[in-house]
Formats: structure tokens, sequence, C-alpha cells
């Protein structure tokens, strides 16, 4: 009995002893519920990175807003000066970092339309319309380049649409008159085609005659030949009567 009790003492020792060392081992690796909290909190300070960088993208498009803001205003000032070739690379880098910027795309139409390029100027123009449907110079601007460019009707157009937003607006009523003057030119070139077809060639016999009498050698006294022939047939028949 008493030997009995001996080696449960000795295996409970043992069991004791093996479950202490593997507290402490476990201890010591960190692979406990309070390390996967570390490592939980590790992830987010990665992802707060991850937002910081987000926000470094943010500022970038705002240096993009306004390096496009810079150069618009170069584009303005150059514009100003009447440096319309660097006017107009400045205002085409103002829309290349800010494809909304209203302003250079106005500038553009302007600068276009100073070049003698009323095509490129219609094409900005309406673009500066869409970001800004509400503006009725916009609007003018377009009918100065669609004028330039020889298209009458559709200067007509929103010279009349521009009255009817703003009918303060100064100066559109004589665009108007003059875009109808060009268009009435159109009509009037179209309408006045000259004829140059050749008459047609005739060939009736009056006409053949006509042009040989014309034509044809006519004799100093008329008709001497006839009174010569008379007399050369009397005198041939006196010869014979002889």
């Amino acid at each position: 009995m008493t030997f009995k009790i001996t080696i449960l003492s000795i295996l409970s020792i043992v069991i004791i002893v093996g479950c202490i060392g593997h507290a402490m081992a476990a201890d010591d690796c960190g692979c406990g519920d309070d390390g996967s909290q570390d490592n939980s909190g590790g992830d987010s300070i990665d992802s707060g990175s991850d937002g910081s960088s987000s926000d470094s993208s943010g500022s970038s498009g705002g240096d993009s807003s306004d390096d496009a803001l810079i150069w618009r205003m170069k584009g303005d000032d150059l514009y100003n000066q009447g440096l319309y070739n660097k006017s107009l690379e400045a205002y085409e880098k103002a829309v290349s970092y800010d494809p909304y910027a209203l302003k250079a795309w106005t500038g553009l139409g302007r600068v276009y339309l100073e070049l003698g390029d009323p095509a490129h100027a219609v094409v900005a123009d309406k673009v500066a319309i869409k970001l800004d449907l509400s503006d009725p110079d916009l609007y003018v601007l377009l009918g100065d380049a669609y004028t330039a460019n020889g298209n009458y009707e559709d200067a007509i157009s929103v010279y009349q649409k521009a009255q009817l937003m703003k009918p303060t607006i100064t100066g559109v009523s004589e665009k108007i008159v003059i875009a109808e003057s060009g268009q009435a030119g159109i009509n009037m070139t179209n309408n006045t085609t000259p004829d140059i077809t050749a008459p047609p060639v005739t060939t009736e016999p009056a006409m053949i005659e006509a042009i040989q009498s014309a034509t044809t050698p006519k004799a100093a006294f008329p008709g001497i030949t006839a009174g010569i022939s008379v007399l050369i047939i009397g005198l041939v028949y006196l010869f014979k009567r002889k």
C-alpha cells in the first residue's frame, strides 16, 4: 500500500513538473493570445501608412491644380503682351495639368483666334461651354470663332442664344449683322453663277452661204467681167463674116 502511494506521488510530481515546463516554454516563444493581438496592432499601423500614401496622392492632385493655375496665369500675361505663341504653350500646359480648367480653355479659344486658327478656336470654346453652360460670354466667343471660320449660320445661332441668356449684353447685335451679311454674300454667290457655256455651232445652209460670201473676194468694178466676155464674142463673130 505504501509502495502504491509512493508511485502515485512520483507520477503526480512528474506531471506537475511537465506542465510547469510547458507553460514556461510557451511564454518564451510568445505563442499566446496576447501575441496575436500585437500582430493585429502591427497591421493597423501598416494600414495607417497606406492611408498616408493616399493622402500624398491627394496632395499630388492638388499640386496639379496649382500648376494648372500657374500656367494659366502665365498664359494670360503672355496673351496681354501679344506673345500669342508662348501664350498658347502656357494654356496647353494648364489644361494638361487640369482638363477642367475653364479659364485655360477660354484662353485657348482666344489665342487660337488671334493666331488665325478659328477651327481650333471653335473646339476650345465648345469645351469651355461644356464646363459652364450658363455664361453668355462663352457663346459670344464661340460665335466669333464661327464667324472667322465662315460658319455664319452657326455664328448667328450662338449669338442669338447669348442675347436670350443676357438681353443687356453689348456688341452682339452688331456681330449678328456682320454674320448675316456674310451669309447673304454666300447665298448670292451660289445663286448668281455665271453662264460660260459656249454657243452651239450651227451648220444651217444660210449660215454657210453667208460665211462663204463674206470670204469671197469681190471685183473692183461689178459687171466688168461680163462686158469683156460679150466684146470678145462680138469680135470673133465679125472676123468669121469677113
